[in-house]
């Protein structure tokens, strides 16, 4: 069987083959032969149910609307994001070294006219973004007068946007005018934006266009793939689920147990043995219309929040020694609340916070705070902050450049064939400008106390290849950083001894002149 050879090395020095595709075929049926897997096997191994986008969104609203959770994802936003102290504005659009006085005209532009806009929305999107794994924003414009406005609002809320995506790329949207809507209607690149987080793992969710799928996976051209609909992902709730729901179970049975608990039952009973007809009726409407009053002077107190001031007196006419009222309280529920109690709550609070990134003492509970954290330790108490600051940065990032495509496409025509700006946060507040902050200094820390061995090593006037294997096994260098640094100091080191040998020399010199 004929392999293609290429001259293309690789790591190892030998040559990259390319694999026939009459091979591929025969390793394709020896392991249909042997087992088989099957998108629906893969599914169905997920201890996750398999839903609609519908469903999914649905629950990550209806979870968003949880306290623990909307403190988590704003703590993210606002640990990600940041403002400046003066302006609050989120970030800056500013021109790299190398641009050019022209493309500095361009940005200055740019950050007059798109950067407001943006900055106005950035918490709102990146909010939502969080909740649903993407944000979208409508796009208003027209040609020579670039973007005149950007607007984020309910009416373009994720679950009615489906992206639309060939080829890795987003190529379009549908949007659903109205809920319930059938028809929906294509919007395009220019029309909309996207703020799209990184997908960290995979969300369950219903096959799509399975042969259209399936035809994009084998074809090697991009531009010959349909545009398929982006699958749900990226939100910071898809693993919080679980825990939540747990959650949301031990506060309904330790709100219930204590509901139980609070109804007090009693049964009365009354020896009516010698009473007659109109004695009993009597006997009985005047008991009834005790018990009646007291419970609606209660009722009506707690339902106007008034405080019960009076004492309740009642007389009960009983004759003949045998009329007594026995009074039972073995009906009431007490004891319910001991079933489930605060350890339950408070065990599912701490898994749901862990999986949102957080400590559970940042999401209002202070009182699990515990001590030895350092400076800031309380805004950054998981480490987990700082590294979802990545994805929503990022993401953010990627959605103003967009913004800036479509700007500079409907004014001028074009785009930047590479971009002569960046995007810079301001957050000297933020979770992850401390850790890098922290890391910086102890990066100088350590180049101080390296530059220190390396002087010391230097004056042990050690050959070059034993300063090599001292800084790669004693300093844990790379070897070319090592052998770098040990060629400069030979050299400085020769060079010294040539100016010392100079000196010597004329020192000498001057010394048979004068002797």
């Amino acid at each position: 069987m004929s392999q293609t050879k290429s001259i293309i090395l690789d790591l190892n020095g030998n040559q990259f083959d390319i694999s026939s595709q009459q091979l591929i075929d025969a390793g394709a049926r020896s392991w249909a032969d042997m087992d088989s897997i099957t998108i629906s096997q893969s599914l169905s191994a997920d201890s996750r149910s398999v839903e609609t986008r519908q469903q999914i969104y649905d629950n990550y609203s209806f979870m968003s609307g949880s306290p623990i959770i909307a403190t988590a994802l704003n703590l993210h936003v606002t640990q990600s994001l940041g403002a400046h102290e003066n302006t609050s504005e989120v970030f800056f659009i500013e021109s790299k070294p190398e641009a050019t006085k022209e493309e500095i005209k361009y940005i200055n532009e740019l950050r007059d006219n798109l950067s407001p806009m943006l900055n106005a929305m950035a918490y709102e999107i990146t909010y939502n973004a969080t909740v649903y794994g993407d944000a979208y924003a409508r796009i208003y414009g027209r040609p020579k007068d670039g973007i005149l406005s950007i607007v984020h609002n309910a009416d373009f809320n994720t679950p009615n946007i489906i992206a639309m995506e060939r080829g890795g790329k987003t190529v379009g949207y549908l949007m659903a005018l109205e809920q319930g809507n059938n028809n929906l209607t294509p919007m395009s690149n220019k029309q909309i934006a996207r703020l799209r987080l990184q997908r960290m793992g995979s969300v369950p969710q219903q096959r799509m266009l399975y042969n259209a799928w399936q035809t994009n996976v084998c074809e090697d051209d991009p531009d010959k793939h349909l545009p398929l609909p982006s699958l749900v992902g990226g939100s910071f709730l898809q693993d919080a689920g679980g825990p939540f729901y747990m959650l949301q179970n031990a506060l309904f049975g330790l709100n219930s147990s204590r509901i139980l608990d609070s109804v007090r039952e009693s049964m009365i009973s009354a020896n009516m043995s010698n009473m007659n007809k109109a004695q009993q009726d009597h006997f009985m409407k005047n008991l009834y219309s005790i018990l009646k009053n007291s419970a609606d002077y209660v009722n009506e107190a707690v339902r106007s929040g008034k405080p019960i001031s009076r004492r309740f007196t009642h007389l009960m006419p009983v004759f003949d020694e045998k009329q007594l009222v026995q009074v039972d309280h073995s009906l009431s529920g007490s004891g319910n609340a001991s079933v489930y109690n605060l350890d339950d709550v408070m065990f599912y609070a701490r898994v749901l916070a862990a999986v949102l990134g957080h400590d559970l003492s940042m999401l209002g509970f202070s009182d699990q705070l515990s001590g030895g954290l350092g400076d800031g330790g309380f805004y950054r108490v998981s480490a987990q902050a700082a590294l979802r600051s990545i994805f929503i940065r990022s993401g953010f990032t990627a959605f103003v450049d967009h913004c800036i495509d479509v700007h500079m496409q409907l004014k001028y025509g074009g785009t930047f064939y590479k971009r002569p700006y960046q995007i810079t946060f301001i957050g000297a507040q933020t979770a992850m400008e401390k850790e890098k902050q922290d890391v910086q200094e102890r990066r100088s820390m350590s180049a101080g106390n390296i530059l220190s061995v390396l002087r010391e090593l230097n004056e042990q006037n050690f050959s070059e290849t034993s300063m090599i294997n001292f800084m790669k096994d004693q300093l844990q260098m790379d070897e070319s950083d090592a052998e770098l640094y040990a060629a400069d100091m030979m050299k400085a080191r020769e060079e010294n001894s040539a100016e010392d040998d100079e000196e010597n020399g004329f020192k000498h010199k001057q010394g048979n002149r004068y002797e």
